[in-house]
């Protein structure tokens, strides 16, 4: 009977004869397991047959052991929970013998193993799930690479409600889950940020990983391996309630956009990106991101790619160029749908406008948005019209004073948007404009396109996207020198004539029909033969020049004539003197109206170094205070591993020798039971 056997140490015994065999073949293993399987007093106790027949298998093939497993899985384990607790009670078997067979067998033995993992799981607590995380993390593991599998199947199960989340819960199943998660296989990584999505849907468990910065540490294991778009994929999983686009943890978002700045596969970061949009349709959850600081971590994202001026987002590194380059770029969108969001949903505080418009990649993405917007929605809602105007003086006034683009088109686009706002909307939201001042910064854009570096495509570009009628009569055209602008980019470019007619006409047709404007190029050119030219009622000169002059032509056409009368006289070799003296008169005065301006940009240019400086300052002292704690977690971790990669190895050793020692066992009392 099975309490004989192990009175007279029966089991050990035929421990000792199976293994002195040259050969265990299957039929022994049948027979033996059909012994264990009868019950009664007339049977084999199930739990040492079993560890006897699973001792044995490790010295035998992948193929004798899997049919040997199927034949346990399907006597004792399927449908039978006495003896799933006899397999996991037993000392000689346990979890620790699947996982011993798992780093040593083949894959054609991996499914069975799996399966018997599968079937103790309902009597797994934390020392089981210790178990589970030492083999997880045990790297020299030989054989096949099953670690992802199980990794898998513990997330299958706990959906599945057959593994209790008590097993894993607390900070120390956290623990273990960071443990699997500094793994070197993708797939374990990525099975590890599922489980850890799990653990999260339980609220102490999340409070108790926010308190102690579980997020800050999760990015900076990520950051220390491969990102890959599975990755990523799990942490958009991790940032949202189950079975829906709203965010529950925005800080896992902020760790796709850091793990991104670190990867330097263009595809990924793309396609990564394109993922947050998705989530960003939904505007809970642009609201909730921008709250918790969406559009600094777009400004730290851009810092890491080194993507910290103008230069750099029109840079031709492929790198950088496929992410913020491109004008559809998905980095664009994601600062452009935080940036609607705050100005049109009263969370302006949340875009800290300052910080945004002194980094200047960040501040161009945003202008570049703003002008995509309203080119296609121009209307604002009245009851937004104070908040929106003014945050919209706020992004646009910072240009005038630091920014480094040179192009006219850049800030005419800017001029068309608040035009086009104008003209679309109500006399209370022009009204809303005039308060925060747009109207006036759009006539002072058009100044400042004029004191930009000429080009020729920057002369054409600025003639060609600007009507002069509404800044005309304005002092302030005068004051800063608008008409002395027009005559440097008149006199600039002398092998242009079409440029050169155009701007004439501008200042006869529209700048000098204001007497103002009159006094003040005649004093600026002190030259009245050449004035006379342009100002229409003081044009003697001009009129002997156009005897064929047709009174029934337009004014515009009329103007064009005089122009071009006028420039084949003044361009003539014979007038080349008085040119070059105008030219020089004009660049005199330029200079020394330049040189204010150039001050007053020094001064404001040294006002925004002074805040990047302490904004640096500020963003240090908060890393040093975090990377203790960090460096802590660190320390923590990497002992854990280290102490479960001991345990791993420590288990199956005690497991061999315990067996070794019990078959020696029987060999000896086989003697003593010989010499008998």
């Amino acid at each position: 009977s099975s309490a004989e056997c192990a009175i007279l140490n029966g089991y050990n015994i035929l421990l000792y004869i199976f293994k002195s065999s040259v050969d265990v073949s299957l039929p022994v293993f049948h027979t033996l397991i059909k012994m264990a399987s009868l019950g009664g007093t007339s049977g084999l106790n199930v739990g040492e047959c079993v560890a006897i027949v699973v001792y044995l298998l490790s010295f035998n093939s992948d193929y004798l052991k899997r049919s040997v497993l199927l034949l346990i899985d399907d006597k004792f384990m399927t449908g039978s929970s006495v003896t799933c607790e006899t397999w996991m009670r037993q000392p000689q078997l346990g979890l620790q013998v699947i996982y011993h067979f798992l780093s040593s067998s083949d894959a054609s033995v991996v499914p069975v193993l799996l399966n018997l993992v599968r079937h103790t799981a309902p009597l797994w607590g934390p020392q089981e799930f210790k178990q589970t995380v030492a083999f997880l993390v045990d790297g020299d593991s030989t054989g096949v690479n099953v670690r992802a599998q199980v990794v898998e199947l513990v997330i299958q199960l706990l959906k599945q409600g057959d593994l209790s989340p008590d097993a894993i819960r607390g900070s120390t199943g956290v623990d273990y889950v960071f443990c699997v998660l500094d793994s070197q296989e993708e797939a374990c990584r990525h099975g590890a940020l599922k489980l850890l999505t799990l653990l999260m849907r339980d609220g102490k468990t999340s409070r108790w990983f926010e308190r102690a910065n579980g997020f800050e540490i999760l990015c900076k294991i990520l950051q220390q391996h491969e990102v890959t778009i599975l990755t990523c994929s799990a942490l958009i999983e991790l940032s949202l309630t189950e079975q829906s686009t709203l965010i529950l943890f925005p800080q896992a978002m902020q760790i796709v956009l850091e793990v991104l700045s670190h990867c330097d596969k263009t595809d990924v970061i793309l396609c990564a990106l394109k993922m947050v949009l998705t989530v960003l349709e939904n505007p809970y959850s642009v609201s909730t991101i921008l709250a918790h600081g969406g559009i600094d971590w777009c400004r730290r994202f851009l810092h890491q790619l080194r993507v910290t001026s103008i230069s750099d987002v029109v840079s031709e590194d492929p790198r950088v160029k496929a992410v913020v380059g491109l004008k559809q770029s998905p980095m664009q969108k994601v600062i452009g749908r935080l940036l609607m969001c705050g100005i049109f949903r009263d969370q302006v505080k949340h875009l800290r406008l300052k910080e945004l418009t002194d980094n200047e990649s960040l501040h161009f993405l945003a202008i570049r948005e703003v002008v995509d917007h309203f080119d296609k929605d121009p209307e604002i809602p009245s009851f937004q019209a104070s908040n929106v105007c003014r945050c919209l003086a706020s992004l646009f006034e910072p240009l005038l004073e630091t920014f480094p683009i040179t192009d006219p088109s850049f800030y005419l686009n800017v001029v068309r948007i608040i035009n086009r706002i104008a003209n679309q909307n109500t006399d209370l939201i022009r009204n809303a404009m005039k308060e925060a001042a747009l109207l006036d910064l759009r006539d002072s854009l058009i100044l400042h396109c004029l004191r930009l570096p000429l080009t020729k495509a920057g002369a054409f570009s600025i003639m060609q996207g600007l009507s002069f009628e509404w800044i005309a009569e304005k002092q302030v055209f005068r004051d800063a020198g608008g008409i002395l602008h027009l005559l440097h980019m008149f006199h600039e470019f002398p092998e242009e004539r079409d440029l050169q007619i155009g701007i004439g006409c501008v200042i006869r047709n529209v700048i000098c029909v204001i007497q103002e404007n009159r006094k003040a190029l005649l004093r600026m050119l002190e030259d009245g033969e050449i004035s006379s030219c342009f100002i229409p009622e003081y044009n003697h000169k001009a009129s002997e020049m156009e005897d064929d002059a047709n009174d029934e032509v337009d004014r515009t056409e009329e103007g064009s004539k005089i122009m071009i009368t006028f420039l084949d006289w003044y361009t003539d070799e014979s007038q080349r003197q008085r040119y070059e003296a105008t030219k020089s008169r004009i660049a005199e005065k330029l200079s020394q109206m330049e040189a204010q301006v150039k001050k007053a940009r020094e001064k404001a240019v040294g006002k925004q170094a002074k805040r990047l400086k302490q904004q640096q300052e500020r963003s240090w002292k908060a890393s040093q205070s975090l990377e203790k704690t960090l460096s802590e977690a660190d320390t923590r971790r990497s002992n854990l591993m280290n102490q479960l990669r001991m345990i791993s190895r420590q288990q199956q050793a005690a497991w061999l020798q315990e067996r070794d020692a019990a078959t020696e066992e029987g060999g000896r009392e086989l003697e003593r039971v010989a010499s008998v």
